[in-house]
């Protein structure tokens, strides 16, 4: 029995004097760091031109453009690649990702649909059935072509705001570039005689068509030192019927015909060579498109600077 014990507390005390060797820690698994990943969208909104309160969840990535003002602002923005769809007239070179959706007096509200836009930038009142029919089908329509000259920076700022924000800087500086062109222009003719105009948009067999007073033509001319003799005042009314009566009566100083009407100069200098301004040769047309303010009107204010006033320096709008 002491001989069983001796040998067990020896066996203890062996095994007590032995080091063992603790097993090596295991080595962590390697972790990925994970993708950093932007920050969701807040959404963006903005008031149209309507008075319309348009939200989007998110800033928009496919458009639809409309207008033909809209998608020179979308071009400026640099937005050109975000565009799947647009109408006639807009240059189908400029988006070369977008399909025709049918034209500015008639868009296509079914193939605009089937492109799934995220916003769709229409006119207004003359795309008001469209503009219907796109948010009865829970599409978003923001109205942002401007009428008068003032609101092609708010047409700037709308499509900013839905489609760029976090870059107002770039916007705002987009969005003001459009007035300091026509003001810098403007400065240079301050100090001419004011002179009497009338701008024909339409005459002869189909009568005499002209602007109202307030409208981005008549703000232009008024820029030019001219005084529109027309003397009704509505913004909004760019084709106000005259009478042949009323402008011999008026007998301004200095006509403009519109672009739509440029190919008939000889024709009207030969209907109304009895008012003043045909018998003194002041009668001009204008090259450019002049239904709507744009980020380009100044290219028009220059025309009409330059028929008047041919020696004058236009360096301030370059």
């Amino acid at each position: 029995m002491k001989k069983l014990i001796c040998l067990m507390v020896l066996a203890v005390v062996v095994l007590s004097g032995c080091k063992v060797n603790p097993s090596p820690s295991p080595t962590p698994a390697t972790v990925p760091e994970p993708e950093y990943t932007l920050p969701p969208f807040e959404p963006v909104e903005a008031m149209d031109l309507l008075n319309e309160l348009i939200r989007l969840e998110s800033p928009a990535d496919r458009l639809v453009v409309l207008s033909p003002a809209n998608a020179l602002i979308v071009l400026a923005l640099g937005l050109a690649d975000r565009v799947v769809g647009i109408v006639t007239p807009i240059n189908p070179a400029d988006f070369p990702n977008a399909a025709i959706v049918g034209d500015y007096d008639d868009p296509d509200a079914a193939a605009i649909a089937a492109l799934d836009p995220g916003i769709v930038l229409a006119a207004g009142i003359a795309q008001k059935p469209a503009i219907d029919a796109l948010r009865a089908q829970g599409f978003c329509v923001a109205a942002c072509e401007a009428v008068i000259k003032d609101e092609v920076r708010d047409a700037v700022n709308i499509i900013g705001a839905l489609c760029l924000p976090g870059e107002n800087q770039f916007v705002n500086d987009l969005a003001l570039s459009a007035d300091e062109a026509l003001y810098a222009l403007a400065a240079l003719v301050e100090d001419q005689p004011r002179q009497t105009v009338y701008f024909a948009v339409g005459f002869g067999t189909q009568g005499e068509i002209t602007v109202c007073r307030g409208t981005y033509i008549d703000e232009l001319m008024d820029m030019s030192g001219l005084d529109n003799v027309v003397e009704t005042y509505d913004p909004t009314q760019s084709r106000l019927p005259y009478t042949r009566e009323q402008l011999e009566a008026d007998d301004p100083d200095i006509i403009f015909l519109s672009s739509g009407a440029k190919d008939s100069l000889m024709e009207f200098i030969l209907e109304y060579n009895g008012l003043r301004a045909v018998s003194a040769g002041r009668v001009y047309t204008l090259e450019s498109d002049t239904p709507l303010p744009t980020l380009a009107m100044h290219t028009i204010l220059e025309e009409i600077l330059t028929a008047l006033y041919p020696d004058l320096e236009l360096s301030p709008a370059e």
